[in-house]
């Protein structure tokens, strides 16, 4: 879910700005609407909520155009389509206004000058380390009065001062607005303090890298500071796996490194001997570039394949625990006996001497009608829970509980109702297997379900006075159950 300004400023550049909505935009009407009110440029971009700072500027711009839009909307274009209604809807809305020139003021002061420095050849990643601590500084001091960024010397970084053209101007001229925008900016600031307190500890005093060695200043001076790179890199792929979908990897590979490091341009500053020996040596490298290659296909499907064995012996893992797990409960059950009714809770919890032995008593049931019926609590998903907050739950609260799971018995619908009630009160003959594998087949009798599950029945079994909660569903999928007539 996004916020109402976001959503404002989102849906604004779908509908006003250039690469927008192709069906419901109106980017070649609006530009003109703005050109005769002599707004030169549309200052929205096409909003990629991936890439940093374009919602905070989009803010800024709409805010900057916000009375044209509504003008536009008023005297232009009174047939809007759902788009366009939203946006003309959501530019009444003061707070909403007010949000877009915070989000404008948070990128000419903080996250325009913030992307400069990252961007900037001159500033080493260490060298960041007294731009965050002053970016951490400032935010602690504007998120207790921002009244500081409405006003025209604002700035976060001296030698990076706001870029002060004609939005940003108008950003900082006084309106109704001030009051709910100053609120909004000592919220936002508040939030990136803590934010970037701990995304960027490191570079911070007693982090890892504040006092960093000479020696790792020198080795780290060509460390990229941003994404950008990558991000570019696979935008390129991206562009050449739809321009050339049959390529191999290592072609496309070869056609990224080729662009991104200019080497057309490093070629053409050779000479023509040096540009035929390059590539003369290059055709002859080239079979063991396919063969290193190769190879590094084979280690990444290795390591895939290692990685699938990892995790199926884990999941094997947790198979064979849950199965234990299920063993323990259901000989713990066979002592207690499984309760089925509140008077055999009552009668139960009654039998045991101790707290201890009634708690521990109480959490069997809880815990083998969750493990091993797999019931499930349609009304409060914390009926099984043994403690909450930290604190442990008394005996009546699990009585309490097992109680209303008892009572929980959802009706299910569909076949798997109608097979579970064609069972009850019928004379049944199933298949057992002794410990040799030997089959014999038993008559009895359903009397009931397990209250609480779909699959489980009390079952009764000829000359036996012990009943039995079997799982019935999963012996007539095998055929080891037949309905006596």
């Amino acid at each position: 879910s996004e916020s109402g300004i976001i959503r404002l400023v989102r849906t604004a550049c779908k509908a006003l700005c250039k690469h927008g909505s192709a069906q419901s935009g109106v980017y070649q009407p609006f530009t003109s609407f703005l050109a005769s009110k002599g707004v030169k440029k549309n200052p929205l971009v096409s909003f990629r909520g991936n890439r940093f700072n374009i919602v905070f500027y989009d803010a800024g711009a709409l805010y900057y155009i916000s009375e044209h839009v509504i003008s536009f909307f008023n005297e232009v274009w009174q047939t809007p389509n759902q788009l366009l209604k939203a946006v003309y809807s959501d530019m009444q809305v003061p707070e909403l206004v007010a949000g877009c020139r915070a989000l404008g003021l948070i990128n000419k002061i903080i996250t325009g000058p913030l992307w400069r420095v990252l961007e900037s050849l001159d500033v080493t990643i260490m060298e960041m380390n007294t731009y965050f601590n002053t970016l951490i500084t400032k935010l602690d001091i504007w998120s207790q009065d921002a009244n500081v960024l409405l006003q025209e010397d604002a700035e976060l970084y001296s030698d990076y001062p706001p870029r002060k053209d004609e939005i940003w101007h108008h950003l900082i001229a006084p309106t109704e607005y001030d009051a709910t925008t100053q609120e909004m900016l000592e919220i936002l600031c508040h939030a990136f303090s803590a934010l970037l307190s701990r995304l960027v500890q490191d570079h911070l005093p007693g982090g890892a890298h504040y006092n960093p060695s000479a020696q790792l200043t020198n080795e780290t001076k060509s460390v990229s500071k941003t994404n950008v790179v990558s991000e570019r890199d696979f935008g390129k792929l991206d562009r050449l796996l739809h321009e050339k979908p049959n390529a191999s990897t290592l072609s496309l590979e070869a056609m990224v490194l080729f662009s991104s490091n200019k080497t057309m341009k490093w070629l053409n500053s050779k000479s023509a001997e040096e540009v035929q020996h390059l590539l003369q040596t290059a055709r002859k490298k080239a079979p063991e570039f396919k063969r290193l290659f190769i190879q590094r296909k084979q280690d990444i499907l290795e390591g895939r394949i290692k990685a699938l064995h990892e995790k199926q012996c884990a999941l094997d893992a947790a198979r064979k625990r849950g199965l234990r797990l299920k063993e323990k409960l259901t000989q713990d059950i066979i002592h207690y006996g499984l309760w089925q009714i509140r008077e055999e809770i009552t009668t139960g919890v009654a039998k045991q001497k101790s707290k201890t032995g009634k708690l521990k008593a109480l959490k069997i049931q809880l815990n083998f009608r969750k493990q091993v019926l797999n019931q499930k609590s349609y009304h409060d998903k914390e009926l099984f829970l043994f403690s909450k907050n930290g604190q442990q739950y008394s005996v009546d609260k699990l009585i309490e509980n097992l109680c209303k799971l008892i009572c929980d018995d959802e009706p299910v619908q569909g076949q798997a109702n109608k097979v579970r009630e064609s069972l009850v009160g019928k004379n049944i003959k199933h298949k057992w297997r002794d410990e040799n594998g030997i089959e014999q087949w038993y008559f009895g009798k359903v009397l009931s379900k397990v209250t609480g599950t779909d699959e489980w029945y009390n079952v009764q079994y000829e000359g036996e006075d012990d009943i039995l909660a079997l799982n019935l569903h999963e012996d007539i999928d095998l055929g080891d159950l037949e309905v006596v007539l």
